[in-house]
């Protein structure tokens, strides 16, 4: 005869047993308070659902403000007739940029280079620092020296600018002596030109022109100075008059 396994017994219940339970004499005196907390609790968990769905309804919709905002602000800027600052879509654009610090950092750099453009130098610092700030990093860093002189120039430091230009040149020419491919090196080369122009340092400018012309065969530097044609008129034939003058 096989033994059978023995299951746990399950104790019987006792109805008596389980009324005189102080538990059971405290949830049959509080039955009403029971049923009104879970309907809270449950009425608590729909409205935190709502508020949730309503705060991310809120952010797609002021996602979608910012862009219309950048868009109308970079519109008035290049509006001549209508003066950008006047406007309220940068200052509804900050707004949301400080409530969603995410945003800055596709909005800052763009921001600062439209001001920059438009003299607005004070205006544009904050955003360029920031941008200068949150891309911190050595493999940039000639870049953010770049930037950070246009905001020397907008603010018409431009012995100061080129200080900085002919430092951050220096680098660039020792990389491209490595052979590396620098076209931050020909923005900067022009950008040396303009500011000698500026200063009134002839004998300079027509220097950096012509180191300019030596290079011209080179592919990379003609799709530059193509970006500065403008209908019949060439860069080349502007350097020339420059040279003359």
């Amino acid at each position: 005869m096989s033994k059978q396994s023995k299951q746990p017994s399950v104790p019987p219940f006792i109805e008596s047993e389980w009324s005189d339970h102080p538990l059971a004499e405290w949830i049959s005196n509080n039955k009403q308070l029971i049923l009104w907390a879970l309907a809270g609790l449950f009425a608590v968990l729909i409205i935190a659902a709502r508020v949730l769905m309503h705060s991310n309804s809120n952010a797609e919709s002021d996602y979608f403000k910012a862009q219309i905002d950048f868009n109308e602000f970079q519109q008035a800027a290049a509006d001549s007739s209508n003066k950008f600052a006047d406007s309220n879509s940068l200052k509804d654009l900050e707004t949301i940029l400080n409530r969603y610090p995410e945003l800055h950092a596709k909005y800052d750099a763009a921001i600062a280079q439209t001001l920059i453009i438009e003299n607005e130098i004070s205006k544009a610092e904050p955003f360029a620092k920031a941008t200068f700030q949150r891309t911190k990093d050595d493999s940039i860093k000639n870049y953010h020296e770049y930037a950070a002189t246009s905001l020397l120039i907008g603010a018409q430091e431009y012995q100061k600018a080129l200080t900085n230009t002919l430092q951050l040149q220096e680098v660039l020419q020792n990389e491209v002596q490595k052979g590396q491919e620098n076209t931050l090196y020909l923005f900067n080369l022009i950008r040396l030109a303009m500011l000698h122009q500026q200063l009134d340092n002839k004998q300079e400018e027509a220097k950096i022109w012509s180191e300019l012309q030596q290079l011209a065969s080179q592919p990379q530097v003609i799709n530059l100075l193509n970006l500065f044609t403008q209908g019949n008129a060439t860069f080349n034939q502007y350097i020339q008059k420059r040279k003359i003058n």
